[in-house]
């Protein structure tokens, strides 16, 4: 099991927040001499890895601490929190669209009818409906 950072032990909430903040760490550790700046875009992406199924709740209070810790500046909190919602959203899109597509599958299997199915003999029910009674 990977050694975790002492600041983070007791405020984990989850292990994907862990494994962000142990790759932020690493990330910042790796120059020699000390502390080396990552870009924002590098920022995004380690954060992406751990965040990508955090709440919102987890992501700010992160980004607060390394804001705190003045690991980040404020634009670039900004930046980070509306790059993670622009992902989430296009994840949350594409499921979305994963599933639609799945249950369609499912129910073509099952030979289900469809809302359109049924629209279409609601609406041939009408029409018969009109015929006999003009017919009468």
């Amino acid at each position: 099991m990977p050694h975790r950072p002492v600041s983070y032990t007791k405020e984990l909430p989850s292990s994907s927040t862990w494994i962000a903040k142990e790759w932020y760490n690493k990330e910042n550790t790796m120059a020699q001499g000390g502390y080396k700046r990552m870009s924002i875009l590098k920022k995004g992406l380690a954060f992406g890895l751990g965040l990508a199924i955090a709440s919102k709740e987890q992501v700010e209070k992160i980004i607060d601490e390394l804001v705190k810790k003045g690991e980040l500046s404020l634009d670039e909190s900004k930046e980070v929190i509306d790059q993670w919602k622009q992902q989430t959203e296009a994840r949350k899109t594409e499921v979305q669209r994963l599933v639609r597509e799945q249950i369609k599958q499912v129910i073509d299997k099952l030979d289900l009818a469809t809302k359109e199915d049924v629209r279409q003999l609601e609406e041939r029910i009408r029409r018969l409906e009109e015929k006999e009674q003009s017919g009468q």
